[in-house]
């Protein structure tokens, strides 16, 4: 479908057809059709929708750079990672940027410059840097960065080779303690604004988020589906390949996919690498990730307990009393990811976690008796404390 650059109605009908395509996954063969996965399937349309006017409608301005926010508790879709403080910003290869960070103490940090829409396959990477890894810090820990074309030195991506975005992840990994730094960007060279085509570019913006609800809604539909036929209650080995969604680069990332009958539940087991940090998450039919505010649907290598480095974990309806416990939210499918970041062995090397079904009936006795329980008061005061920071980390409580 095709317009001209001032048919606004024209550009107006195009976001609300894409809207209608992208709600077809509701209807899909394979979608289940009971009202609570149903609504967490609107509810993950509304998110997306959410996300990709942050990112192609109210941030979309490179002349005019401000930080946005694609990815959080209002955001989630495409698995988006619990640990991580995600801000994007909108940049043009001819001009230079200079990045600002500071106040915070995330466990890691990394600054990637892409081309094409986060989230969509085919993101090209840039350039990128990382700490740890050769950013630099000032000795208050706050870091200053330019982004432009020829730029040389240190803390510098140079995008002569091109690039439309500028990704900043911030990975916590001791919730009550580290907090993400304050971010601040500024244009300080390039081309003059084109201030008599703002309207058009404008309609050109809007025409980009009907792409991104189309396309992406497709996209990751059909990465559950492939999951679904290819690991059906297993985990895969790491991707032989970074993410081409536009996912961390420091990390190597796997997958796996549950489905646990309302008797059921769930053993998964791994010997972590070292590494500078890892997670284990799981998500809904629609690769949204669980409730991580209020619900324990994700484990990093801090917040998880183990026995002689041994990770024993458990996917459960309802709670077992085991310290590693992830909650399904009831869903019945389970989509999951695992994260090695800044692995230490080749990369041939990173363990695949093991997944086995069993009945919930007998959990307890499949789980060894090294693996630590907690009582309901422990559980309570573990989920009032990620309540706490989830909030606090985003400013909405």
């Amino acid at each position: 479908m095709t317009h001209e650059p001032n048919d606004a109605a024209g550009v107006w009908n195009e976001l609300v057809a894409s809207l209608a395509a992208a709600g077809e996954i509701l209807v899909a063969p394979d979608a289940p059709t009971d009202l609570a996965t149903q609504a967490a399937g609107v509810l993950y349309l509304v998110n997306l929708l959410n996300s990709g006017m942050e990112m192609h409608v109210f941030t979309a301005d490179p002349f005019r750079a401000e930080i946005g926010r694609p990815q959080d508790p209002s955001k989630r879709w495409g698995l988006d990672c619990p640990d991580a403080h995600y801000s994007s910003v909108s940049i043009a290869a001819d001009s230079t940027y200079v990045l600002r960070l500071a106040g915070g103490s995330p466990h890691y940090l990394g600054v990637t410059v892409t081309a094409g829409s986060l989230g969509t396959a085919g993101v090209r990477h840039i350039g990128g840097l990382s700490s740890p890894g050769a950013l630099v810090a000032a000795d208050d820990g706050s870091v200053e960065l330019v982004v432009g074309p020829s730029a040389v030195g240190v803390n510098a991506i140079d995008t002569t080779v091109g690039g439309s975005s500028l990704s900043i992840r911030q990975f916590l990994y001791d919730w009550d303690t580290e907090v993400p730094h304050r971010l601040t960007i500024e244009r300080v060279a390039g081309p003059a604004r084109d201030e008599a085509r703002q309207a058009e570019l404008v309609l050109e913006r809007v025409r980009r988020l009907a792409r991104f609800m189309a396309t992406s809604s497709v996209t990751w539909h059909g990465f559950v589906a492939d999951l679904r036929e290819r690991a059906h209650n297993t985990v895969l080995p790491i991707n032989p390949l970074a993410s081409q969604y536009g996912g961390t680069p420091d990390n190597a990332y796997g997958s796996g996919h549950l489905e646990l009958a309302d008797d059921e539940a769930a053993i998964i087991e791994v010997t972590p690498p070292p590494c500078h940090y890892w997670n284990v998450q799981f998500g809904d039919h629609w690769f949204q990730s669980l409730d991580y505010t209020y619900r324990q649907t994700a484990l990093n290598g801090f917040q998880a307990h183990l026995d002689h480095g041994r990770f024993v974990g458990v996917i459960a309806h309802d709670d077992p009393g085991i310290a590693n416990w992830f909650d399904t939210c009831a869903n019945r499918e389970l989509p999951m990811t695992y994260r090695w970041q800044l692995a230490r062995i080749p990369r041939n090397e990173l363990p695949t976690p093991s997944l086995r079904v069993v009945k919930r009936a007998v959990l307890d006795d499949a789980v060894p008796t090294w693996v630590r329980r907690v009582t309901a008061a422990e559980r309570q005061a573990s989920l009032d404390a990620r309540r706490r920071a989830v909030l606090r980390r985003f400013g909405r409580g």
